[in-house]
């Protein structure tokens, strides 16, 4: 091969494995909602599907009682979540929008009101703010979907990490340093707990917080 071809070839491969790597497994959905999530694995934005209940999942009717959701809807919303993730990995946002819009609107069909399914569609509604520039917007919608994932879930889970991360890195393109700091600090305990101290992501979450301090 030509040098210009292999180039291309080389930024191929290394286009395919990052995507590969990024995306945790996307596990089968089950009937009563007790579903896995997956995160992009990436200091910039992590968006999420319904989520799993962990152990420290707060006791409350919403999260208690099974939701009965036909096989039809229910596979509908699983195949929304695929192309909702493979839209965001191909940076087609506005196409994102259609599918996440969609999705919101069989998730409110479905849920009630104070479901922690509502969570993922928010997170991830702030990501695409976030993406357009809405920041302050975005910022409010992180706030709000860490505290209730944190209530549900507890710290060290996937969805209360993630949505973490979105927060420190909106407060970052405020120029809210400080803010993002304390943050950050709360991923990286969370990394802690969740993947070990020699993870990837726990690295990823410690060079997060040194480059808010280095703002200050």
């Amino acid at each position: 091969l030509f040098y210009g071809q292999r180039l291309v070839l080389l930024r191929q491969q290394r286009s395919m494995f990052t995507a590969v790597t990024g995306i945790r497994a996307f596990q089968a959905f089950k009937p009563h909602m007790r579903t896995s999530s997956f995160s992009i694995m990436s200091p910039h934005f992590c968006f999420s599907s319904q989520d799993q209940r962990g152990p420290s999942a707060a006791q409350t009717p919403a999260t208690q009682d099974d939701v009965d959701i036909p096989p039809e809807e229910f596979k509908k919303m699983q195949d929304s979540l695929k192309k909702f993730a493979q839209c965001m990995t191909l940076g087609k946002y506005a196409a994102a929008q259609m599918v996440l819009t969609e999705h919101r609107a069989d998730i409110e069909r479905w849920f009630p009101d104070d479901h922690p399914a509502h969570l993922s569609v928010d997170n991830n509604q702030g990501l695409l703010l976030k993406l357009d520039g809405n920041f302050e917007e975005a910022r409010r919608i992180f706030e709000r979907v860490t505290e209730r994932y944190a209530y549900f879930y507890g710290e060290a889970h996937p969805s209360t990490i993630n949505a973490l991360v979105n927060l420190g890195t909106v407060l970052k393109d405020v120029g809210a340093f400080e803010e993002a700091i304390p943050v950050f600090e709360r991923v990286i305990e969370g990394r802690r707990a969740t993947e070990g101290d020699t993870s990837i992501n726990y690295a990823m979450a410690k060079a997060m917080a040194a480059g808010a301090y280095r703002e200050v």
